[in-house]
């Protein structure tokens, strides 16, 4: 109990100092993410990984967090698109993965008072019913990212900057790895579309015909080239600073491209993930004894992460000179693609718009929701489903003045903060004044209204929270290991907590009365009820439960029996709402003390107490001569 009142202090510590709100990250799509205090970047490696709250498993192997800024700027890898698949929860992409595919959980994040733009970074998840969310942090060192308790964000290293990756201080340009008759050359494959600079141009390879001759098309300076494109880039210098490209959200794709792309190249054991270099069907860039630059074989293994490769037939010849001179010009996006939602009034939570822009809005954008949140204000005007604890979520119609009629529907709706509603927290009404924040769509192009889940509350007749929900564990005694509460208190107390496990441990002291299962070494745990006194009757069921120091049993461990003192800790349940019993697998013996008088009676003197052999075994009258335990004591039987 005292380590769980430490760790609420804790708790309460850290909403002190990290302040909840929403990052304004829809200035650019694209950013990169840097350390508060180590200055390092960070970069994806590789599409492998795992982060899994619940279980405390972590792999970050994925994320190499580099400090040289020279180094990260010609890195797709260090380019970050924030996806945001519902309010105030992100994930990160970066070439051709992203932290949905790797750790299947969007993360979080949270300002952090007296720091502009400055962000603690974290994932949440349920372990045993409980809320518990880990940090994301840098140790500074060739371990890289890792688990960020309090304390670690109290040094700043859980503090991340989130800054735009634009064509000024934080640029994303080209390193030219080839040199050839006074131009630099190489290969760039990224998940993200580009503009060229004013000094690069593009070129693709469209046909490759079997005695070596290539077609190619180029691409002009200040073009853009598509997401997912792998191109041959000129430039004029070596030097990064002049070869500047502006990342851009343009998808089409080059028509005719026969050259392909490698994302990663990561040789270590936990994350390899490498392509192989096949050199009867593939080429690579590089200059060939006359100093023309060419597709040729190479001695590498594997191919190069970022960087494109071309497909060749098995008979083609090694080296397949590049005609620049010859490439007819291919036409590309030069100009920003209009999103008729730039020009909308969004809202903020202070100033949202009206149910009747909402309409407007939703019609305009059609049957693809939205790309940004939209605040909107109105009065319930019908509900179809309320808040509930099972799904978390309401769905409701808004209206001006409440009024059924000119309506937008609320949908999937979260309660506030973007969290699942819980049982005591306030209700919705019909009349009720809110603001609900979200993505909005024209659903099958007659009902404009929030997408399914993609919303959540803001405020509720003006309030922005819901009182705090009374655990009703809070007036309970949990017991402690010197004075744990009784059977009859264990009972009462599950029955109150119900069909949910219970937020606290609770200890509690009794005499086993039956055995369904003694310890073994194969599962470790064992299953048995336990009463005031050792008789049937009043029990409290303690259910798959470890040994001492919650380990698990193992052979040689002192055995239980019919009769023994035990004090056990763990989470209380009232399962199926009629079993008092400790969860399975959630509790542990915390002391065991067996009888030691025996007493010499006959047969016949035993009275109506239940019997049972030192296995734990009930049996009716003993046939035979030993120890039995009679009414919660050892006998011996003559």
């Amino acid at each position: 109990m005292e380590k769980r009142k430490y760790l609420l202090l804790v708790l309460f510590l850290m909403s002190m100092a990290v302040a909840y709100a929403q990052p304004d990250l829809s200035k650019t799509k694209f950013y990169r993410v840097k350390n508060h205090t180590t200055g390092r970047y960070m970069t994806l490696k590789d599409n492998k990984g795992e982060l899994n709250v619940s279980k405390g498993k972590f792999d970050f192997g994925a994320i190499v967090p580099i400090a040289s800024y020279e180094e990260v700027r010609c890195d797709p890898g260090s380019v970050i698109m924030w996806e945001e698949p519902t309010p105030l929860a992100y994930y990160l992409n970066a070439q051709g993965t992203s932290t949905k595919d790797i750790v299947s959980m969007p993360v979080k994040l949270q300002t952090v008072a007296g720091y502009d733009g400055v962000y603690a970074m974290y994932g949440t998840a349920k372990k045993n019913g409980i809320s518990v969310s880990a940090y994301l942090c840098d140790t500074g060192t060739d371990t890289g990212l890792y688990w960020c308790s309090y304390k670690d964000l109290s040094t700043k290293n859980g503090f991340w900057e989130i800054i735009p990756v634009t064509d000024n201080d934080n640029y994303f340009a080209a390193q030219p790895e080839r040199e050839a008759k006074g131009k630099y050359y190489t290969t760039l494959y990224t998940a993200f579309g580009y503009q060229l600079g004013t000094e690069t141009t593009a070129y693709f390879v469209d046909k490759v015909s079997k005695d070596g001759s290539l077609q190619v098309k180029k691409i002009n300076p200040g073009s853009w080239i598509p997401a997912g494109s792998a191109v041959i880039l000129e430039c004029v210098s070596k030097d990064p600073e002049r070869n500047k490209l502006l990342p851009v959200e343009y998808t089409t794709p080059l028509s005719g491209n026969t050259m392909k792309g490698v994302y990663f190249n990561n040789s270590s054991s936990k994350h390899k993930n490498q392509t192989a270099y096949d050199p009867s069907s593939m080429r690579v860039l590089t200059v060939n004894a006359e100093g023309n630059i060419v597709f040729g074989k190479t001695k590498d293994k594997f191919l190069a992460a970022n960087r494109a490769y071309l497909t060749v037939p098995s008979d083609c010849p090694d080296e397949l000179i590049v005609p620049f001179a010859q490439a007819k010009v291919y036409e590309t996006h030069t100009t920003p693609v209009e999103n008729p939602e730039d020009k909308m009034n969004h809202g903020t939570a202070a100033n949202p718009i009206s149910v009747a822009n909402a309409i407007a809005y939703a019609n305009t954008i059609g049957t693809d929701a939205s790309t940004k949140n939209f605040y909107v204000k109105g009065k319930i005007s019908s509900i179809k489903y309320e808040y509930s604890a099972q799904y978390g979520t309401a769905t409701y119609n808004i209206s001006e003045d409440g009024s059924t009629g000119k309506e937008f529907t609320v949908y999937g709706s979260y309660y506030f903060n973007n969290m699942s509603w819980q049982k005591g927290q306030t209700q919705i009404a019909v009349g009720d004044e809110v603001v609900v924040c979200g993505r909005i769509v024209n659903y099958n192009n007659n009902t404009p209204e929030f997408a399914d889940k993609l919303s959540y509350l803001v405020s509720l007749n003006g309030k922005t929270s819901s009182d705090p929900v009374e655990n009703p564990e809070d007036k309970i005694n949990h017991g402690t290991v010197d004075e744990p509460i009784s059977v009859a208190a264990a009972i009462a107390a599950a029955e109150v907590i119900g069909t949910e496990a219970s937020v606290n441990d609770f200890y509690v002291k009794g005499k086993i009365c039956s055995i369904k299962y003694e310890y073994s070494a194969q599962y470790g745990t064992a299953t048995y009820n336990i009463s005031e006194d050792g008789s049937e009757g009043t029990e409290f069921t303690v259910y798959g439960s470890y040994y001492l120091d919650g380990k698990a049993w193992q052979d040689g461990d002192e055995q239980i029996a019919v009769g023994d003192e035990v004090i056990v800790c763990g989470k209380i349940i009232n399962y199926n709402g009629n079993t008092p019993e400790f969860v399975s697998k959630q509790n542990y013996l915390v002391s065991l003390d067996k009888p030691s008088g025996i007493q010499n009676v006959k047969i016949g003197e035993t009275k109506n107490g239940a019997i049972y052999n030192l296995t734990g075994q009930r049996v009716g009258k003993p046939t035979q001569k030993g120890i039995y335990l009679i009414n919660g004591k050892k006998v011996l039987v003559k």
